[in-house]
């Protein structure tokens, strides 16, 4: 019977996220668009997508919800370099960032607004 303990690379930088969000009692956050979804899947974890659009973090409008973006967030997801910039420009220095592969997690203890 496949479940998704043996049908999933244990190497994927998603389920490494995940368990990194988990493990750090992480509920809410932002993340690009992919890695939104696949992040919160099989959790209880909320990661709203974001667009990048000039200087500033907006919601990602399609297959979303409001919602989502309503309560803000402690934590996101940085694809690169120039996004880790951008949220710290957004919405101030992060208590903590973290390295997962190529990824950055930046975590605010007292959360972040909402986009």
């Amino acid at each position: 019977m496949a479940t998704t303990k043996n049908i999933v690379n244990k190497n994927d930088i998603t389920i490494e996220l995940r368990d990194f969000l988990i493990k750090n009692k992480l509920q809410r956050g932002y993340a690009s668009f992919w890695f939104a979804s696949s992040v919160a899947g099989f959790s209880d974890i909320n990661v709203a997508p974001f667009e990048s659009y000039g200087d500033r973090f907006t919601p990602y409008n399609w297959l979303s919800k409001k919602e989502w973006y309503q309560k803000g967030a402690n934590f996101l997801i940085a694809d690169d370099v120039e996004q880790e910039e951008k949220a710290i420009k957004q919405f101030g220095q992060p208590d903590s960032t973290h390295k997962i592969q190529d990824k950055k997690v930046l975590i605010w203890k007292n959360g972040i607004d909402s986009l």
